[in-house]
């Protein structure tokens, strides 16, 4: 993933649990978030919670992405403020048309 972004001309920035993910998007203000629902120390859910409760992170993309695609994964997502929950694995080609797409209707 970071590869395909990089090389299409996204700054990728990647954390490694929950709270080094809040960490970064405070401090880079990202316009889109990659998020894996498995994540170590919080849950992606909650995650995405606390963004979505903080003024300064609230309208930041969120995109969840998950190897647990169940219809209840994804109505868990979208309910906790995610725009989209991708499956993986995932396409390269058609997630980088998918995020162009999403980032141009921002």
């Amino acid at each position: 993933m970071r590869a395909l972004l990089s090389g299409e001309g996204y700054t990728v920035q990647a954390a490694v649990s929950g709270e080094h993910a809040l960490e970064l998007i405070a401090r880079a203000r990202p316009d889109v978030i990659l998020l894996d629902l498995e994540l170590p120390g919080m849950s992606g859910l909650d995650l995405v919670r606390a963004l979505k409760r903080d003024n300064a992170t609230r309208d930041i993309l969120v995109v969840a992405i998950t190897a647990l695609s169940h219809r209840e994964i994804e109505a868990a997502a979208l309910a906790a403020g995610c725009r989209a929950c991708v499956a993986k694995p995932i396409d390269a080609l058609a997630f980088s048309s998918f995020l162009g797409h999403l980032l141009g209707a921002t």
